[in-house]
């Protein structure tokens, strides 16, 4: 075994020394790879839609992240975990993840500079198979069903990278969000954030959306042709069709914007209800693919609360969704989100006199949701009157550690043992990877074996006050010294990078 180095954790959480190979913190304050207030860290797992809040959620093999500018951040290792440095801080930075077979998702991160943000609620919907082969010269009509279409005229059928026209045949995969699928409309991208035509920023509610991806007989990406348009459906829950408050009969069309992270108006969608989910649909026009969004501005009030640990710390950075309460016959369908401050507090926009439920995540910890009924006057956060929730409860890391390489060899592993080892204490390795919600309150997330990692160790409350040591071991013999590995390990006590080691 070559072991990379110790890692002073915190006076509570300390390893026991190793190596003497590192690169530490200055004495003036933690070693700030993340880049200092400029940049941050980005960590957690990219996952299934249906497993997003799961404690065992599903990874997504080799997912991808990026920028919404198309700059290249890292990617997933084949159990959906990935840790990637360098990301632009802001109170709203558009990432996207996207994998083969699932629709392309972005989200808007608040990305603290200096920190290691833990992203919530990256799950990925599977993205529907490519439908239809039509000739763009004569156009037609791509259906997967009644309620989930595209019609192209003839001639409206481009090239994405430029204005000629697509090649024979045209193929579509068209991947809806049904609005009232709690499961679907959690994956959908940003927030339901709508810029209006003159300008004005507003909440959303929404009927629902659709993720258009076309190609063409070369594999190459196809569009609208400029100055043309195209029409599509995307269905609306049968069930609930009919409910004028839920689905009005029209409603704004809206496509999303990946690089600005926000919804922008554009036309209108027209209701059709049929015998159910399948021939009900919202249909209208779009001038090119991405997503779009059946929409309408909506007043807002505000709610506040606070997430909290449970030792009653305050938990920073977690993510509170509040959505309205379709059971109630005041409730909505637009999802509203934010994310703590440094105090746990948090205020989020509801629409007014509705009935709706929140709910706080961070990483794969995920509160009980709570329930509220909004105010009658429109009021923004730091007024008086918003609607108070009380505190959320969810467990945040105390402190981990991230073993990242290269490309070979192809399997490090991570090793953590505790100085109450001898007396069968803590051991954690991919043979016995721990446990989060019970002793010894240490767990290795994930036991990467095809490069790169990340393997993640993370400490929350309930790990024992004691000394540990942290151990990487060359498993595989593709390289044979760990030190062309390329290996870093990153240490993180709360969301602050404190040190980075090498061998």
């Amino acid at each position: 075994m070559r072991i990379v180095r110790t890692i002073v954790l915190a006076a509570a959480l300390a390893a026991a020394g190793c190596s003497s190979s590192s690169k530490k913190a200055d004495a003036g304050g933690p070693n700030l790879n993340c880049g200092g207030a400029s940049q941050a860290c980005l960590m957690g797992v990219v996952s299934t839609a249906d497993t997003a809040d799961s404690a065992n959620p599903t990874g997504v093999a080799d997912a991808a992240l990026s920028l919404a500018d198309g700059t290249f951040l890292g990617t997933a290792n084949a159990q959906g975990w990935y840790f990637v440095k360098n990301v632009p801080a802001g109170a709203a930075v558009p990432v996207c993840f996207e994998a083969p077979g699932y629709a392309r998702r972005c989200r808007n991160v608040a990305a603290a500079g200096g920190q290691n943000v833990q992203v919530s609620n990256t799950g990925l919907l599977q993205r529907t198979p490519l439908a239809g082969s039509l000739d763009p010269a004569v156009g037609g009509t791509i259906a997967v069903d009644a309620a989930t279409t595209i019609f192209f005229p003839p001639g409206a059928a481009c090239l994405a990278a430029g204005a000629a026209p697509a090649a024979s045949p045209v193929a579509c995969a068209l991947t809806p969000i049904v609005a009232a699928d709690d499961v679907q409309l959690g994956a959908s991208p940003g927030s339901f954030v709508g810029q209006q035509t003159g300008g004005a920023v507003s909440q959303l509610v929404t009927g629902g959306m659709m993720e258009i991806v076309c190609q063409d007989g070369s594999s190459a990406k196809v569009n609208v042709c400029a100055g043309q348009t195209a029409r599509v459906r995307f269905p609306v829950d049968g069930a609930t069709c009919a409910n004028t408050g839920l689905h009005p009969e029209t409603m704004v069309s809206w496509g999303y914007d990946e690089v600005a992270g926000v919804w922008k108006q554009y036309g209108t969608f027209t209701k059709t209800c049929g015998a159910d989910t399948s021939d009900s649909y919202y249909e209208g026009a779009v001038s090119h693919f991405s997503y779009w969004n059946a929409d309408n501005p909506t007043l807002t009030t505000c709610a506040t609360g606070k997430v909290l640990d449970a030792s009653g710390a305050p938990v920073l950075g977690a993510l509170v969704t509040c959505n309205g309460d379709r059971t109630a016959g005041d409730g909505y369908q637009g999802p509203s989100e934010t994310y703590t401050n440094a105090s746990g507090a948090f205020c989020v926009p509801v629409r007014v006199s509705s009935t709706f439920e929140c709910i706080a995540r961070k990483g794969a910890f995920v509160s009980d949701p709570l329930t509220g009924h909004s105010g009658a006057s429109a009021l923004a956060c730091g007024a008086v009157g918003c609607t108070a929730l009380g505190n959320f409860t969810l467990t945040d890391p105390l402190a981990r550690i991230v073993l990242t390489w290269g490309a070979t060899p192809r399997d490090l592993d991570s090793h953590l043992v505790g100085a109450d080892y001898a007396t069968g204490g803590t051991n954690v390795w991919y043979g016995d990877k721990g446990a989060l919600l019970a002793p010894p309150f240490v767990n290795l997330d994930t036991d990467d074996t095809s490069g790169y990692g990340p393997e993640i160790v993370s400490f929350v409350r309930g790990a024992t006050a004691q000394k540990y040591r942290y151990c990487v071991d060359r498993y595989s013999t593709d390289v044979m010294d760990i030190s062309a590995s390329g290996a870093v390990v990153d240490a993180f006590l709360g969301g602050a990078h404190v040190e980075v080691a090498v061998p």
